[in-house]
């Protein structure tokens, strides 16, 4: 094995471990790459857990402190003074003879307060050549055999006790507001079967919950006012 580890020390910081690739100052080049690659496996056995290529685990450690907060982890591509920023991507690998890796986005739990949040921002445009604002988009996988992945969208249970007054998480649809023209429309449909006299298209339901005491829950429908 080969370690490379910063010494401890017993005020201010430990040690650091910085690794930096060289840059370049002529026109038409690029700077120095820094790759991070795990060792692959060529056996070729068929029992499980063999033949697997090696982990990469980015972590910071916990804290012990009281007051104390464990290390940040910050994965960005750099800022572009005049042109486009690298893209940053987030991807397991393709499988030829099983199923593909999954990849999970957690916040960590809390004991106070509200839990971690899990935000994700499309970037905005504000020049004068800017034109529009970068998409959120959610998409499941296709199948080209039988039925393609679904997309859940879910707030939380509440387990609370009934003298907490506490309720289920909101959920909120809604475009944004417009200062100068139109606000963006909302739309939800299902999707349209094209299959000659071999399918029905999706149904769509909107649906209150129920409720044990007072009354159910609601459904309103109300069209926009002028002034």
């Amino acid at each position: 094995a080969v370690y490379v580890r910063a010494g401890n020390g017993k005020k201010d910081t430990g040690g650091e471990i910085v690794l930096s690739a060289g840059s370049t100052t002529d026109s038409g080049t690029t700077g120095g790459r820094l790759q991070l690659w795990s060792g692959k496996s060529a056996t070729s056995s068929t029992t499980a857990g063999d033949g697997s290529s090696g982990s990469i685990a980015i972590q910071t450690p916990n804290s012990h402190s009281a007051v104390g907060l464990s290390g940040s982890i910050i994965m960005s591509s750099g800022t572009s003074s005049a042109g486009n920023t690298g893209a940053f991507y987030i991807g397991s690998g393709v499988a030829t003879g099983g199923r593909a890796g999954s990849v999970y986005i957690s916040s960590g739990d809390g004991k106070t307060g509200t839990g971690g949040e899990v935000v994700l921002s499309a970037g905005s445009t504000s020049t004068a050549t800017g034109t529009t604002g970068g998409r959120v988009q959610i998409i499941s996988g296709l199948s080209t055999t039988k039925t393609s992945g679904a997309v859940t969208i879910q707030t939380g249970a509440s387990t609370g006790t009934a003298t907490d007054s506490s309720a289920s998480g909101m959920m909120v649809l809604s475009t944004g507001d417009s200062a100068n023209g139109n606000s963006g429309g909302l739309f939800i449909s299902s999707g349209s079967s094209t299959a000659d006299n071999k399918g029905r298209s999706g149904a769509v339901y909107v649906r209150a919950g129920n409720g044990k005491k007072d009354t159910g829950g609601e459904i309103v429908l109300s069209a926009g006012s002028t002034t």
